[in-house]
């Protein structure tokens, strides 16, 4: 799986940098970091391999899609964050389909998307989403 040159978020193009150049949260080194004033995803190309940099890359759209659907951890309830999650990552899945679409032989992720694929499940995909969601919430509690 390649790490793409752009990705769409909630209809907003985000170029994706990868650099050699550390990153810093605060005091703590990160992986990654999205600007959203600037529309720019920045992955530390020198502290993970090509799955960590992926991992990476879907850590910074879930902030993306925190941050357009104004999701509060504090304030929301675990059904309307996950429910939130699910139609924003819904979303980016339709807006990139080459990024989540690949050869199975080397373990790379298909994911199939309704308009390119009749008699697919919308309900169903969105809830699968949302249920491993819920299971991510629940292992972080």
């Amino acid at each position: 799986m390649n790490i793409p040159e752009k990705v769409i978020i909630s209809g907003m193009e985000y170029e994706v940098i990868m650099t050699d150049k550390p990153l810093f949260c605060g005091n703590n080194r990160a992986y990654g970091h999205i600007d959203f004033e600037n529309r720019k995803i920045t992955i530390d190309n020198t502290l993970r391999d090509e799955q960590g940099h992926m991992q990476t890359l879907i850590h910074e759209i879930i902030h993306g899609i925190v941050y357009d659907r104004d999701i509060s951890f504090s304030q929301d309830d675990e059904e309307t964050i996950v429910d939130q999650l699910a139609k924003g990552l819904y979303q980016v899945l339709k807006d990139n389909t080459e990024l989540f679409t690949g050869n199975e032989e080397n373990n790379h992720i298909t994911v199939v998307i309704p308009e390119v694929t009749r008699n697919v499940d919308v309900d169903a995909i969105i809830e699968a989403i949302k249920e491993k969601l819920k299971q991510e919430i629940d292992k972080t509690l």
